[in-house]
């Protein structure tokens, strides 16, 4: 599982589109799995909006109630 934080001076423009994308390379250059994980709170809506850009989508949500 990868996970991945911006601060919130910085998730403005093509930021978090580059960090998705450079994470995303070096997870697959660096750790050749099958697949990956990237965790993301469902609150760090412009991470979501990168990681769908990137290509991947969710698989699953833990709801804690």
């Amino acid at each position: 599982m990868a996970t991945f934080w911006l601060r919130q001076d910085l998730q403005a423009g093509d930021i978090p589109d580059r960090l998705v994308a450079a994470a995303h390379r070096w997870l697959r250059e660096a750790w050749p799995l099958p697949a990956h994980l990237c965790r993301v709170n469902d609150a760090e809506t412009r991470s979501i909006t990168a990681l769908g850009r990137a290509g991947l989508s969710p698989r699953f949500a833990i709801v804690i109630r």
